[in-house]
């Protein structure tokens, strides 16, 4: 009976370490998708490929080249200049997530940004004629 559990526990072990070796290749695999399609070449292409199937071509660039810009700034001011990989694993993670929601919300950003804007402008212009 102790034979049994034995080889039952033996083949139990053998099954998880193939599980962990396929696993680790399919992470590894989708770090290196990851990295290659955050290649400034690939981000331009991409940025392209949005533009020339987009009919409001204009604001497709401006959203994205915003997006862009807001996901690479909030991934400096997380990894900074670390060199730790789980951190610019995490970094590049950030980046991308942040920088979809700024495309996927650009209307509601910029007429946020406007509002504001706006009411920098009329305070300014109060306080001039005030004095």
């Amino acid at each position: 009976m102790m034979k049994n559990e034995y080889d039952n526990l033996k083949e139990a072990i053998s099954i998880l370490k193939k599980r962990k070796k396929i696993e680790r290749a399919l992470i590894n695999e989708h770090f290196h998708d990851l990295v290659e399609s955050i290649k400034p070449v690939n981000l331009i292409k991409g940025l392209f490929n949005s533009f020339t199937s987009d009919a409001e071509g204009k604001n497709s660039i401006v959203d994205n080249l915003m997006g862009i810009a807001t996901g690479y700034l909030s991934k400096k001011v997380l990894v900074g200049g670390s060199h730790n990989l789980f951190k610019k694993a995490l970094g590049f993670i950030l980046q991308f997530g942040v920088q979809k929601a700024v495309v996927s919300n650009s209307d509601v950003i910029k007429d946020y940004a406007s509002s504001i804007f706006n009411n920098l402008v009329s305070k300014k212009a109060k306080t001039e004629i005030i004095h």
